[in-house]
């Protein structure tokens, strides 16, 4: 039996239906047992960590919260644990290509999430779905966000991005069209290692799920990593197990096949 004291758990299309975004039920189910045990339930997740609609129905009580990538960490109660900055001039200059090649571009910060660029239909159901979504800019010049989502599904644009901001931010498909940018050190995988030690454990003794290729970084850092069933090929080859669907218990299953639950 493998010695997991903490279980980090991607949302969407992981926790979440593949087929209708709604929560899977026996993923739910998981988490309140995992607690029961002692066993830590953390979600990571590339989205900022007041824009977690499970967690901000009250569904989903988790211990701790991997945010924006690995980029912050909360506790359960959303108080910050730690957290970084992009560099500011990477920051304006990636504003201001995605204002003149009108590509939505959503920036992360502690107290929430703002579109800088917020023209398309996805922005507007966001911003519908989520109160802490802005479309404008953060009311403090000053600050600096943690992270980014990239909302593009033109592949010319998004190629011509990459060739022009690959060394200097980190961007990886998060799924829905969205491209998540970090800072080129700052991945799911760092953030479940930073998190770890100050849980004072190891990484081996974490246990990852998810989907996406962001999630890739994560599933090798862990100790356990475990696919999605309808998770993306790279994610698949990177996990130590493929799983069920997420709509058909697929955190439930490897959970179990492992003898965490």
């Amino acid at each position: 039996m493998m010695d997991i004291k903490a279980v980090f758990l991607d949302v969407d299309k992981t926790m979440t239906s593949e087929k209708d975004a709604s929560l899977v039920a026996s993923c739910l189910q998981a988490c309140r047992q995992l607690q029961a045990k002692g066993i830590a339930v953390v979600i990571a997740t590339g989205r900022q960590a007041h824009c977690i609609p499970c967690v901000e129905d009250g569904q989903v009580k988790p211990d701790y919260i991997m945010a924006s990538n690995g980029a912050a960490i909360y506790d359960g109660q959303k108080n910050l644990l730690w957290c970084e900055s992009l560099d500011r001039q990477v920051f304006e200059d990636i504003t201001d290509y995605c204002r003149q090649n009108h590509i939505d571009i959503f920036w992360k910060f502690t107290d929430g999430m703002y579109a800088y660029v917020g023209e398309s239909e996805l922005a507007q159901d966001v911003k519908r779905r989520l109160k802490h979504f802005t479309i404008g800019t953060h009311p403090d010049p000053k600050a600096l966000p943690n992270a980014g989502g990239l909302v593009c599904s033109d592949l010319e644009k998004l190629a011509e991005f990459h060739r022009l901001f690959d060394r200097r931010i980190m961007c990886v498909n998060g799924g829905f069209y969205i491209h998540d940018l970090t800072n080129l050190d700052t991945d799911k995988g760092t953030g479940l290692q930073r998190l770890a030690e100050l849980l004072g454990i190891t990484a081996k003794q974490c246990a990852a799920f998810g989907d996406s290729e962001n999630d890739v970084p994560m599933l090798k850092a862990a100790g356990l990593g475990v696919a999605m069933g309808n998770a993306m090929e790279v994610t698949k080859q990177s996990a130590d197990y493929v799983s069920t669907n997420a709509s058909e218990d697929g955190v439930y299953n490897a959970l179990k096949k492992y003898g965490i639950l």
